[in-house]
């Protein structure tokens, strides 16, 4: 396909962006409903546990096979902690706000009180 060729979205590209940006969209309006009656934890466990059932019937409908190799689960279980505690922060933000007091506690210079407000 050349490059400066210009192509033009049919029906069927613009139907699928549309179902995307509701899917995408949607999933930060329900986020932050859900956030108010479910904690955090529980929330991003649920959503990871559903791409896993999701994921794990796309690999079985197409023919795949799941790895059975240990260190290379090992490795998913650390990348998606990573991911859980990225969520957790992005959600909730009391993680990232605890790591952030602890360390401004520790590295602030004290204030004179001489010097008046700031």
């Amino acid at each position: 396909m050349d490059i400066s060729e210009n192509r033009v979205m049919g029906s069927w590209e613009w139907f699928i962006l549309v179902v995307l940006s509701i899917l995408w969209g949607g999933s930060f309006f329900f986020g932050k409903v859900a956030v108010v009656k479910i904690p955090p934890f529980t929330l991003v466990l649920c959503r990871v546990g559903m791409a896993a059932v999701a994921l794990h019937l796309v690999v079985a409908a197409t023919g795949g096979r799941v790895p059975a190799d240990f260190k290379l689960w090992a490795l998913f279980i650390v990348m998606g902690l990573i991911i859980i505690s990225l969520g957790l922060a992005a959600i909730d933000g009391r993680p990232a706000r605890r790591v952030l007091s602890k360390w401004h506690g520790i590295h602030a210079m004290p204030r004179s009180t001489e010097d008046g407000p700031m």
